[in-house]
């Protein structure tokens, strides 16, 4: 009796651990997807994953906000001031720089210009001036130069040379203290063959006197006679591939701007 109880006993005891086992195999089994050691692991790092990405996405939105508002607050970092040695209301000249402002308010954001008349300017004659004073008209003028951090000319070309009411323009900024100092400068043109480029080059050659310093690449003289057509009957620039390369000008003097007001030249 004593060896038949126990040996019922046994088989209890193994038919209780078989129970067990078939239970903990079922807690293993969720819907019915067995959950082996090799699928939990790929879980655990497939959730890894996904936290990652969560976080780097949520992370890139925040760059992104932070990055729009500071072109929301960003300040102009290069103030121009456009001349055009043309006064003529339809000049072609007067249309470059409008084009250029255009240009400017699309896609140079920091970058502003400011069209600066220089028409009102009486011919340079130093009896005009007191004791370090100027005429208002002079005054205006040599204070808009004195804001600005680069200057764009805009030179028609008469005989060779640059017109004549852009050098009495220049003549008057130099007088001292010379406004033009140590100022990035550009020049456009536009005209006949050549495209205004000798009056260009004597531009270049009255700077170097005055401190200016103009940029060498890409030069900008324009046949605004040869087809296709360049300007319209008001003198707006409508040439696609010109605004192209004065766009690349005014990228040109932004870069020179900020390395010289940096002294990395």
């Amino acid at each position: 009796m004593v060896d038949g109880d126990g040996g019922a006993g046994q088989k209890e005891g193994r038919r209780r651990r078989g129970n067990f086992a078939e239970v903990m195999m079922g807690r293993a089994k969720v819907g019915g997807c067995s959950n082996s050691r090799e699928e939990i692991e790929e879980d655990e790092v497939g959730q890894r994953e996904r936290t990652c990405r969560e976080r780097s996405e949520r992370e890139t939105e925040r760059e992104t906000e932070r990055e729009a508002r500071g072109r929301k607050a960003k300040p102009v970092a290069v103030k121009v001031a456009a001349l055009s040695g043309s006064l003529r209301k339809r000049s072609y000249h007067r249309g470059l720089i409008r084009a250029a402002i255009q240009l400017c308010e699309e896609s140079i954001k920091d970058m502003q210009i400011e069209y600066i008349e220089i028409e009102q300017l009486p011919m340079l004659n130093t009896d005009l001036e007191g004791h370090g004073t100027f005429p208002p008209a002079v005054e205006a003028f040599r204070q808009k130069i004195k804001e600005a951090d680069c200057v764009l000319f805009a030179s028609p070309e008469y005989n060779f040379s640059l017109a004549a009411p852009l050098k009495n323009a220049i003549d008057w900024g130099s007088r001292p203290p010379n406004a033009w100092a140590d100022k990035a400068a550009a020049i456009i043109s536009t005209g006949g063959n050549g495209g205004g480029e000798r009056a260009q080059y004597h531009l270049r050659q009255v700077g170097v006197f005055l401190d200016l310093h103009f940029i060498n690449k890409p030069l900008f003289c324009l046949n605004a006679f040869e087809p296709p057509a360049k300007f319209d009957k008001d003198g707006n620039l409508i040439n696609a591939e010109a605004k192209e390369k004065l766009k690349k000008v005014l990228l040109a003097l932004h870069s020179f701007t900020l390395r010289l007001r940096g002294g990395k030249l």
